[in-house]
């Protein structure tokens, strides 16, 4: 029964300050920009200097966009290798699109497109795809791999997986020896 009392008073101050109107959203605005200006005197914005995640995004660019040798390798979901393939293109998620799989909604408020290409002109879905495709190198043959089963490692050189790591197990303690 106090939902009604409290209901009541937050309609009533919601009727008020529309009575207000504009002088109450006025003297509020002033007084954030007012707020902003003294915040941005004390503690001025840090302007950068270097900008090493757009140089990252330009390196992996020009890095994925040559053609060459690519190994695959295939883990399972602790780590252990699998199995490898060596590619002569990088693995590509079924996923990915030429064209757009979005189209452009109107209605009478405007329009809106859902997406846009990426920086390598094409669209890549939102949702999570677990297929890959890629070329065998030695034979040019088309190779699918589908499955949540495993973990895509990928990299222009051949890696070194260590594979023969020894489980580090608790000491038991030695039985005691029974006397007689």
């Amino acid at each position: 029964m106090r939902i009604i009392p409290i209901a009541c008073a937050l309609l009533g101050a919601l009727i008020l300050a529309g009575c207000k109107g504009d002088d109450d959203l006025k003297k509020s605005g002033e007084t954030q920009k007012k707020v902003m200006a003294q915040a941005q005197n004390a503690v001025p914005a840090y302007h950068p200097r270097a900008f090493p995640a757009r140089e990252d995004i330009n390196w992996y660019l020009r890095e994925t966009e040559k053609r060459g040798t690519w190994f695959i390798y295939a883990l399972s979901m602790t780590g252990q290798p699998l199995f490898y393939i060596v590619s002569d293109m990088k693995p590509r998620n079924i996923c990915i699109s030429i064209s757009s799989p979005d189209r452009k909604i109107s209605s009478s408020g405007g329009s809106v497109v859902m997406s846009a290409p990426a920086l390598d002109g094409v669209y890549y879905g939102g949702a999570g795809c677990d297929s890959y495709y890629m070329r065998d190198a030695a034979t040019g043959g088309y190779i699918e791999l589908s499955g949540r089963a495993f973990t895509l490692v990928t990299s222009r050189a051949p890696l070194f997986l260590e594979t023969d790591l020894k489980r580090l197990e608790p000491k038991m303690a030695e039985p005691e020896a029974r006397t007689g």
